[in-house]
Formats: C-alpha cells, sequence, structure tokens
C-alpha cells in the first residue's frame, strides 16, 4: 500500500500495473489516468491480477524472509484414472 500511496514509480505494482494501464487507457477518450483510483482499488486489482508464479517471484522481491513458500501445481496428487473414468 506505501508504494501506492506514495505512487512509487519504480515499484512492481507501478511498473506492472499502472503504468501499462495508463498506456491502454490513454487509447480511449474520457478516461480518468489509472493512477487517480482510490490506492484500495489499486491494490485490490493488483493482487486479483497475480497469477501463482508471479505472486511467488514478487514475494522474492519484496522479502528477504527465512521462511518459504512451497508452490504446488494444480494437478499435484490428481487421480487422472478417476478423471478418465468421469468424463467417459
Amino acid at each position: 500500500m506505501h508504494d501506492v500511496r506514495t505512487r512509487n514509480e519504480s515499484s512492481p505494482v507501478w511498473r506492472h500495473l499502472v503504468l501499462p494501464l495508463e498506456r491502454q487507457r490513454s487509447w480511449y477518450d474520457n478516461l480518468e489516468p489509472y493512477r487517480d483510483e482510490r490506492p484500495e482499488q489499486i491494490a485490490v486489482d493488483y493482487l486479483a491480477g497475480m497469477t501463482d508464479e508471479y505472486f511467488l517471484a514478487a514475494r522474492l522481491h519484496v522479502s528477504s524472509s527465512a521462511h518459504t513458500v512451497e508452490f504446488r501445481s494444480y494437478f499435484d496428487g490428481f487421480d487422472y484414472r478417476r478423471w478418465v473414468f468421469v468424463c467417459q
């Protein structure tokens, strides 16, 4: 939230969300700059648009914590034989 509130243009939220959206919005008439949205809405949009891989990369960028985040595929432990049976 700090980067959004202070309009830190070198931050990931600004470089990966605000600036690209402002470029896209400039193609249309009468749209207010995205940076004028409420900071809470910008933060929600940023989080909602994250993929799992982006989240993990962003976490490494902002934290040097000793805690780890384990990535698990959507299909870890998936029983493919059951899926084939159900789909037949």
